[in-house]
């Protein structure tokens, strides 16, 4: 019986650790003008390279945007509004957890015209201090158990 309880246990505390653990990150950022003055109802769209998926929003009232639960991967951020050149920025990388802050300057422009930024120093992840890492199956494997359950 007591082994039973104890099973129990570990299963409700692996279950809650898991519910805990965040797989996905997040990109947001403000988009304003070359005044920083603000640009609402920009169109942002951020496409994940590797998917194909593209994540369209809107900016709100004071420029800023967010995309959450995006998947970890590489991403490509572009921008436009009316009366604006077309920002565009590739080599984003988004890891386990991470919530990237990528603010936008608009230049005044035709729409036609595109302002790309390729090639960047690596991005700070401003929302906390943690770190992520995406594991493999097999590597997930070699772990050694934390709950002191032997491993087979």
């Amino acid at each position: 019986m007591r082994n039973i309880v104890v099973i129990g246990v570990l299963i409700t505390l692996g279950s809650v650790a898991t519910r805990a653990q965040e797989s996905r990150g997040s990109i947001g950022g403000r988009v304003v003008d070359s005044g920083d003055a603000v640009i609402p109802h920009a169109k942002v769209v951020i496409g994940n390279v590797d998917t194909g998926i593209d994540t369209v929003l809107t900016t709100n009232d004071q420029g800023a945007y967010v995309a959450p639960l995006l998947i970890p991967g590489k991403y490509r951020v572009t921008a436009r509004h009316e009366g604006f050149k077309r920002f565009s920025r590739s080599g984003i990388t988004l890891g386990v957890n991470d919530n990237l802050q990528i603010d936008i300057t608009l230049q005044l422009g035709d729409v036609s015209q595109t302002v790309e930024i390729v090639a960047e120093a690596p991005l700070l992840e401003v929302a906390d201090g943690s770190l992520g890492v995406t594991l493999s199956s097999k590597e997930l494997g070699e772990c050694p158990s934390r709950m002191g359950i032997p491993t087979r």
